[in-house]
């Protein structure tokens, strides 16, 4: 199964996602594999708090900022994976894995790493059982930014309208709450979450 969960910051997406692996696991292993990089101390403490937040959930947690087939090995067919989060992962592949510091290089291969994370993606969905993807959304402000930012909310965007289509469910997190664009939360869990 995939469930394809968006929402502002703070709009409870993770919450969410990890309630709705627990119920799809059940007693087999949940996965928490987590995007962000080390970066510096600010990062590292907020690293540190979404850690501590599910100490105690029961996820085996693999740190993986790019290149996500590289862990296919690390996984069973059984395993739920709960991916969080895509926006950080296309930051790391658009920014960070090209080693190019020209920005141009985001902007004229953005097409090419939103496929190649597309298919990464499907490939982990081919491998467990469940898998439920986080994503920000970023769409709403209006602002007209620099093309190195456009490009990364285009790219965004289509992993996005391709994991809508792909996903069996497709929730949008909204202060607090949530609207299910595509299957029914219930069938999962028999009541809201």
């Amino acid at each position: 199964m995939l469930i394809f969960i968006s929402g502002s910051v703070r709009s409870g997406k993770s919450s969410l996602g990890e309630k709705l692996a627990a119920v799809l696991a059940g007693e087999k292993r949940k996965v928490y594999l987590a995007t962000a990089r080390y970066y510096d101390q600010e990062i590292r403490e907020r690293i540190k708090i979404h850690q501590q937040n599910r100490a105690d959930k029961g996820f085996l947690t693999i740190d993986k900022s790019s290149s996500l087939v590289e862990i296919e090995s690390l996984l069973v067919a059984s395993d739920t994976v709960l991916l969080d989060c895509l926006g950080t992962l296309l930051a790391n592949e658009m920014f960070e894995e090209s080693g190019q510091s020209e920005p141009s290089y985001a902007v004229l291969n953005y097409p090419k790493i939103c496929k190649k994370i597309a298919n990464d993606l499907a490939q982990l969905q081919n491998r467990v059982a469940n898998l439920i993807v986080i994503s920000n959304e970023i769409f709403s402000d209006g602002i007209i930014y620099a093309p190195t930012v456009e490009a990364y909310i285009k790219a965004l965007a289509e992993l996005h309208i391709i994991l809508a289509a792909k996903s069996d469910v497709a929730i949008e997190c909204v202060y607090g709450g949530y609207h299910c664009h595509k299957g029914c939360l219930t069938e999962i869990l028999g009541k809201k979450p």
